[in-house]
């Protein structure tokens, strides 16, 4: 895990961990505020060791014991709203600017799909949501985000796209392919910001948005 969020005071973070695929990637529970466990994501919880304070579930993957201490939103399965989402909905409600969702990535695609309509709903509200895995970071950055720090990583590269219509005023600084004030659109009608690298000297990377929502991805490079 290389970027900001895993740098700030992590108390202000929320750690959701969601019934996806797993993939064993395993945070520091006593690192977080709050967790929140969704449906099988509390079966998951507890082969990682970790104790959610609250379960959001409908209860369609999930029909285990929970634990008394443990707060449980309970949600019909025929809903508007994702598991995830609902327990996104629920960390803003508490005042979380700072959300990491565990397992969101891989699996079913519309699954995987609706993960990353999450993200830009939490950045809309103004929150810094991160999907994690093993391999992958997912970053959603809020509009007027400024200096957003990546720290490098061996054998992995980062890109940038527009979550919304347009992002203007991008900056990105210290890697192999710098922007300054640019505008990307979600359609890459202009350029793609796929596959940029760090610098072999180690400087952290950093990048800014003025208007519009950007993804940051920091992948690892496989052979």
């Amino acid at each position: 895990m290389t970027g900001e969020a895993a740098y700030m005071n992590d108390k202000d973070c929320c750690l959701i961990i969601t019934g996806g695929s797993y993939d064993g990637c395993s945070p520091t529970d006593g690192a977080y505020g709050l967790i929140i466990a969704c449906d099988k994501g509390y079966e998951y919880s507890e082969r990682l060791g970790i104790k959610p304070q609250v379960l959001v579930s409908d209860f369609d993957s999930f029909d285990g014991e929970v634990d008394k201490d443990v707060i449980v939103e309970r949600h019909p399965s025929v809903k508007n709203d994702t598991d995830t989402q609902l327990a996104v909905k629920y960390a803003l409600g508490a005042g979380y600017t700072c959300i990491d969702i565990l397992y969101a990535l891989g699996g079913r695609k519309d699954h995987e799909y609706a993960n990353y309509q999450t993200g830009i709903y939490a950045a809309k509200r103004g929150a810094m949501l991160r999907l994690v895995s093993k391999n992958q970071e997912i970053f959603f950055l809020p509009e007027g985000t400024k200096d957003f720090t990546i720290k490098p990583e061996a054998d992995h590269c980062f890109s940038v796209f527009s979550a919304t219509e347009r992002c203007e005023g991008v900056y990105i600084k210290n890697a192999a392919y710098e922007l300054n004030d640019a505008v990307l659109t979600f359609d890459s009608a202009e350029f793609t910001g796929q596959s940029n690298e760090f610098l072999k000297n180690g400087d952290d990377v950093k990048i800014s948005v003025s208007k519009g929502i950007l993804i940051v991805m920091i992948t690892g490079i496989f052979p």
